[in-house]
């Protein structure tokens, strides 16, 4: 009966899912019970530190709780850091996407010589200056 820690299994599995790359983002391979052992035996949690019920998970040492506490404290900024950069690159795209387009619409059809200048992506080495020694 010493056990710091208990919780039912769907609430442990919803929790600490993320550590572990069988369970996230979605456990589909049985019943909330599995995912949780899944879950520890992938921490390499020791079998004597933790104990199965009907309904619910059991830790005996605070410590192991802690650890799993860390584990996913550094997992959600990871997965925090993962969106936000996702997030960002995508708003500075369409910024630039933008931007190009208004430039188009200011240069565009208006000059007089080489019209699709601004479309025309770099291909290759135009005056072949690669192969020369000259410079």
């Amino acid at each position: 009966a010493g056990f710091a820690f208990r919780e039912t299994f769907a609430r442990f599995l919803k929790r600490y899912k993320m550590l572990n790359v069988k369970t996230w983002p979605n456990y589909n391979e049985g019943e909330a019970k599995d995912g949780c052992i899944t879950i520890l035996r992938g921490l390499h949690i020791d079998p004597t530190g933790f104990q199965m019920g009907k309904t619910k998970v059991f830790i005996r040492e605070p410590m192991t709780v802690f650890q799993l506490e860390e584990l996913r404290e550094r997992k959600v900024h990871f997965l925090v850091t993962k969106i936000q950069s996702v997030y960002r690159s995508y708003v500075a795209r369409k910024h630039l996407l933008k931007l190009r387009e208004e430039s188009l619409g200011l240069f565009g059809k208006k000059k007089l010589r080489r019209v699709a200048s601004i479309r025309r992506f770099y291909v290759g080495d135009y005056l072949r200056l690669a192969n020369s020694r000259k410079f």
